[in-house]
């Protein structure tokens, strides 16, 4: 009995001395750039979200990391993770900082799972890393082989800053684009500029993944002449297959996403993969228009932690293709609408749950299993405050609210019109850029509206 007892009593000595030596082994060190070390595993951190950043935001966030101060190395056999940070003052946020994790395994490179882009740390991953280093975890931050990290990095750095020097260009192309098509075929009735319209923001946002919007302003011929060579009837199956290769591209290109010119704003701190405001309702048309037939398969393109992952974009176009089952079933009343409400609330919480179940996560699942009430506010104050940040997000919510209200005046309306105006309106309530929403949404309407005219 007195052996057992002692075997106990040892066995609980030694498990407390593990854990204070891992508590120990693990530090974070906050260093000057050119002090973070050359080995372990290596990475950029984008040090906050938003357009700006500061030194001292950045502080408050890792001041309850940091352990010791001083630039020495880890204890035996635990880590030591040596952070670079903006210097004083208010700075725009499209600079990385050199950061590094030394010992416990780390070699080559830096992944983690909050980018999903190898190489790029968000400053929100070191406090859940460290406290799963202490207790043993697996962290979000993990490593991977890579003989020459620092080289990958340059190179990545790289191809983040292009993309976002690119980004307004590629914008304000894709805008005169859809704008030079739709236009005409409103005016002129012409049934294959109409198509163009439709066919011209998948295009665009695919060949947008590699290419820069100095050849943007061409795909409009060439987007033009596919849709002459194609049969009428092989219009909507090819709407279908641009959303199949939008959740191919996310599913198993999320790095080739992350850096396309229209897309995801890593640089940002934003977000670091999926589907944005802008590109969910960019894509809303080619959704709806492709028919319910397309419904699952655009759900699970915007609302899969894996691909789109936009936990906002499935209410959207959950409502979006409610209402063209409405318009498709019969006479709107209040009892149907209520019901095909539910059902969509209730769809998204299925599908958030189903994710959640098989592992997936994402922004999305970290809300729904931390603080969801607080992440919807937090989210509704972004909203209002959107429009009114600058001139230009003043603009462009003003006029595509204007657009869509001219509209939804329009009489009689198709149903994939009605559609889009209900997914739009639903997306302004659930999404935190309006100004985004509102533009690109009203040239999707105007879009749907030229096409549903020429058919």
């Amino acid at each position: 009995m007195r052996g057992t007892k002692r075997i106990v009593v040892a066995a609980l000595v030694l498990t407390a001395t593990l854990n204070q030596t891992a508590t120990a082994a693990v530090a974070l060190r906050i260093v000057p750039p050119e002090q973070v070390p050359r080995r372990g595993a290596q990475g950029l951190l984008v040090p906050g979200h938003g357009i700006h950043v500061t030194r001292e935001d950045a502080l408050e966030q890792l001041r309850p990391l940091v352990r010791g101060g001083g630039a020495g190395g880890a204890g035996v056999g635990g880590a030591t993770i040596y952070v670079s940070l903006p210097p004083p003052g208010r700075h725009h946020n499209v600079v990385r900082y050199p950061i590094a994790v030394v010992g416990d395994g780390y070699r080559g490179l830096l992944v983690d799972e909050r980018t999903r882009l190898p190489g790029l740390v968000a400053i929100g991953s070191l406090a859940p890393t460290v406290e799963a280093l202490h207790e043993g975890r697996t962290p979000p931050i993990t490593s991977r082989a890579d003989p020459q990290p620092r080289a990958t990095l340059a190179r990545l750095d790289e191809q983040l800053d292009e993309a976002h020097g690119a980004r307004s260009r590629a914008n304000v192309a894709l805008a005169l684009l859809v704008l030079s098509l739709v236009l005409p075929a409103l005016w002129l009735r012409f049934a294959y500029l109409a198509r163009a319209a439709v066919l011209a923001v998948p295009a665009t946002l695919a060949l947008g993944l590699e290419l820069r919007s100095s050849v943007l302003l061409f795909l409009g011929g060439l987007v033009l002449a596919l849709v002459l060579a194609l049969p009428r009837r092989a219009f909507r199956p090819l709407l279908f297959a641009a959303l199949a290769g939008a959740l191919l591209v996310l599913w198993h290109g999320a790095e080739t996403n992350a850096l396309a010119t229209i897309g995801p704003h890593p640089d940002g701190g934003g977000r670091f993969y999926g589907l944005t405001n802008q590109t969910s309702t960019l894509l809303l048309p080619t959704a709806l228009l492709a028919g319910l037939w397309a419904a699952p398969v655009a759900l699970v393109t915007v609302g899969w932690s894996k691909a789109g992952a936009d936990g906002g974009g499935v209410l959207t176009y959950g409502a979006g293709f409610a209402m063209l089952a409405l318009r498709g079933y019969g006479r709107l009343t209040l009892r149907r609408v209520l019901v095909a409400a539910g059902a969509v609330a209730l769809l998204a919480l299925l599908l958030a749950g189903i994710d959640v179940i098989t592992g997936g996560t994402s922004h999305v699942t970290r809300a729904i299993d931390t603080d969801l009430p607080g992440q919807l506010a937090h989210r509704w104050r972004e909203s209002a405050r959107g429009p009114t940040r600058n001139w230009g997000a003043s603009a462009l919510f003003a006029s595509g609210l204007l657009v869509l209200v001219r509209v939804a005046l329009v009489r009689p309306r198709p149903p994939a019109l009605d559609a889009m105006l209900v997914a739009i309106a639903v997306s302004l309530v659930v999404n935190d850029t309006p100004q985004d929403i509102a533009f690109w949404g009203a040239l999707g309407a105007l879009s749907i509206l030229a096409f549903e005219r020429t058919r």
